[in-house]
């Protein structure tokens, strides 16, 4: 029998309950999709991985930490807070601009670099 991941609310932690699939309508059962239960445990807030089977245990926490899931899980990150780093970006682009748009008056752009020189906390 296959492997297959399904998204479920929590992690089961007993064996032997029969979860059925539901049909495309939502609502009723499949008699003939059926998934048995086995302990598992939340790894990384993501995954239940199942804690009976050591040797299962270890190749799907080897699969977790490889450098491509790694990096996926680092880029759907990323992707989920494209919010905050485009605001960072924003922010930095504007205060560049007003640095620049400073420096070009003289009497500003000889305390900036004074201050620059000297380390005076701003």
């Amino acid at each position: 029998m296959g492997e297959i991941g399904i998204c479920v609310k929590e992690c089961p932690t007993t064996s032997g309950e029969i979860v059925y699939f539901y049909d495309i309508d939502g609502t009723s059962e499949l008699d003939d999709y059926y998934v048995k239960s086995y302990p598992t445990q939340l790894f990384k807030d993501r995954v239940c991985v199942p804690f009976d089977d050591p040797v299962r245990l270890e190749l799907i926490y080897s699969y977790i930490r490889s450098f491509f899931e790694t990096f996926r899980m680092i880029a759907k990150d990323m992707w989920d807070a494209k919010d905050i780093f485009l605001e960072g970006l924003f922010v930095i682009y504007f205060l560049g601009l007003f640095f620049m748009l400073t420096m070009l008056l003289k009497p500003t752009s000889t305390v900036f670099t004074w201050i620059y020189i000297l380390g005076v906390p701003g």
